[in-house]
């Protein structure tokens, strides 16, 4: 059976994977994955919550939030 249409997807990426894309650094110059973490709580970008603890973004859906 083909699927299609299937769309290929990113995978989901951690905080400090997208400050990293976004260039949102620390003061050492490293990603600074915490302010990904307030901007999502803040409603600014979208997240995807996977338990208690683990949230991860979807790439796509960070860049339309951003671009509005």
């Amino acid at each position: 059976m083909q699927m299609k249409n299937k769309q290929r997807r990113e995978p989901l990426l951690t905080p400090a994977e997208i400050a990293a894309r976004l260039q949102v650094l620390d003061k050492d110059g490293e990603p600074h994955g915490s302010k990904i973490l307030q901007y999502a709580r803040e409603g600014k970008i979208p997240s995807v919550r996977l338990g208690a603890k683990c949230i991860r973004f979807d790439w796509e859906a960070v860049e339309r939030a951003l671009i509005k």
